[in-house]
């Protein structure tokens, strides 16, 4: 190809004939080694020639744009003289290329500039072997490639950010989950959650045919300890009750505070003479317990699932009048609903 000018001045490229291409004088880089370091002197990347201990056999001018060096300022040092004293490691594989024979490696490490500071290089290193293929040096080509490495530091501490804080909101919605379904106070599941539970205790129960009862608990004479001993061993007597009633609890009975000194206890798969029978349990542990001030009692009140019950709110109102009726008969005592019912329909 040679250039001529067009028509309108501009210079364009038309092709050469075989009979000027050999009529042309021969260029002087003929030579690989010329070419080769025509190459080096040409480009921006920095390419330097080491021995197999890294020291400078060769390096481009380039260098001096790259790192502010002159190349006769590094003849006499190695590639480890500029390293960070951090990132000697990184350099390591360099050494071992001409034990495991490979031939390229590439490796991103930090360089000292002339003023100081340092910067990151991108190298790949060759292995050169001579004609045996017996290793004789390291040929390398660095290019700066700090602002991407500044960049990936900074996409890397944002990402551990933003794990940090999705563990944390993960800790925090844990925290609030918790928060929302324990009772402050007992450490016992609150009233929301007996809803649910006994919601789903309720409908497997009916679906599957399977027994369900429920106790209702209250302290008696709660308000007048509160006002005798003060809130303070009034908070303290409904936290001994619920460690009780989680110590008697069978591993299937689902204890938990109603409300004020009211707990309530789901018993899955418990028939009304189970439900009486656990009930006692639970009145003996806490009248046995040697308390602080003055002995502690509860009245209970029991009901169990039967055809007509069509919802788990008709069961609590019917625990719950058994729990009055306890209460307004001595307390300290035990009520089925079904006594109750029977009472009701003798009377009538």
């Amino acid at each position: 190809m040679k250039k001529c000018t067009g028509d309108t001045g501009e210079p364009v490229l038309q092709m050469i004939t075989a009979a000027e291409k050999s009529s042309r004088p021969t260029p002087q880089f003929t030579n690989v080694a010329d070419i080769y370091e025509l190459v080096a002197t040409a480009i921006d990347d920095v390419v330097s020639l080491h021995t197999l201990n890294g020291a400078f056999l060769f390096v481009s001018p380039s260098v001096q744009k790259v790192l502010g060096y002159l190349p006769s300022e590094l003849m006499h040092s190695a590639i480890t003289d500029l390293a960070h004293p951090s990132d000697l490691k990184r350099l390591r594989p360099l050494a071992l290329m001409q034990q495991s024979r490979n031939k390229t490696r590439t490796i991103v490490w930090r360089c000292r500039h002339k003023d100081g500071h340092f910067l990151y290089l991108e190298t790949k290193a060759t292995l050169l072997v001579d004609n045996e293929g017996r290793p004789e040096a390291i040929l390398c080509a660095s290019r700066d490639v700090t602002e991407r490495e500044n960049l990936l530091a900074k996409l890397n501490a944002s990402r551990k950010e933003l794990t940090r804080q999705k563990r944390e909101l993960e800790r925090v919605n844990a925290r609030l989950s918790t928060l929302a379904t324990i009772d402050g106070l007992t450490g016992l599941k609150n009233h929301r959650v007996f809803q649910e539970q006994l919601e789903i205790e309720f409908r497997r129960a009916r679906r599957y045919q399977l027994p369900l009862s429920l106790l209702m608990l209250d302290v008696d004479h709660f308000k007048l300890y509160n006002d005798t001993y003060g809130h303070l061993a009034g908070d303290e007597v409904l936290q001994h009750v619920a460690r009780l009633l989680t110590l008697v609890a069978r591993q299937t009975d689902f204890v938990c505070r109603y409300g004020g000194e009211e707990f309530a206890v789901i018993l899955p798969n418990t028939p009304a003479d189970g439900a009486l029978a656990l009930a006692e349990r639970y009145r003996t542990t806490i009248a046995s317990e040697n308390w602080a001030f003055r002995p502690i009692t509860i009245s209970i009140g029991v009901a169990s699932l039967t055809p007509e019950i069509q919802h788990r709110a008709e069961l609590i109102e019917k625990a719950d009048r058994a729990l009055y009726h306890s209460k307004q008969n001595g307390r300290n005592r035990i009520t089925h609903i079904r006594e109750l019912e029977a009472l009701l329909q003798a009377a009538s």
